[in-house]
């Protein structure tokens, strides 16, 4: 991306961030496939701000919230759909500082898992950064299939490498072979 840097108060779900660095850009490298690009909300680490150069680093919007002791540092996303009816709008949810409220869900299914350093991203050349700039997690397996077929889970070492969860991304990239 390509624009200027600039600052506000940006406000979202009653949680305002005073004084925000924000970029406003004019020019990016991507296309949305439904022609639509409204931005990027930050809730990455400061590390993605300043890819170019460190020194160009900036806390993102959730981070200065959490600076700004507005909300715990944590946010959580549950991202919804209807199968029974894939023209039907579901409601999905953003929460600063918790878990999204009227969300149906069974704790003994949830999972946690730490953050990893950047390094454990070898293919991507950061061999030395203990530093934390995406969400790096490893997988415990991959679970797959088709409505009506039992699952595969797939726990072998090659489909459980690290990965980074991008909850902006279009797609996901999995392993080859998957």
């Amino acid at each position: 991306m390509q624009g200027y840097y600039g600052f506000d108060d940006i406000s979202i779900g009653g949680l305002t961030a005073k004084h925000q660095q924000l970029g406003i850009v004019n020019y990016t490298y991507w296309f949305a496939s439904d022609s639509k690009s409204s931005g990027l909300l930050g809730l990455a680490y400061p590390f993605m701000t300043g890819l170019n150069d460190a020194k160009d680093q900036y806390d993102p919007f959730f981070t200065t919230l959490w600076k700004q002791n507005l909300t715990r540092p944590m946010f959580s996303l549950t991202m919804s759909r209807d199968a029974r009816d894939p023209g039907k709008q579901a409601e999905s949810y953003l929460a600063f500082g918790g878990i999204p409220p009227n969300v149906e869900y069974d704790e003994s299914g949830w999972s946690r898992t730490p953050i990893r350093p950047l390094r454990t991203l070898n293919t991507w050349g950061v061999l030395e950064s203990d530093d934390t700039g995406l969400y790096v997690i490893k997988a415990d397996a991959w679970v797959y299939g088709r409505e009506g077929k039992e699952p595969v889970v797939n726990t072998t070492s090659t489909a459980v490498e690290n990965l980074s969860v991008d909850a902006g991304a279009t797609l996901s990239y999995l392993p080859h072979g998957m």
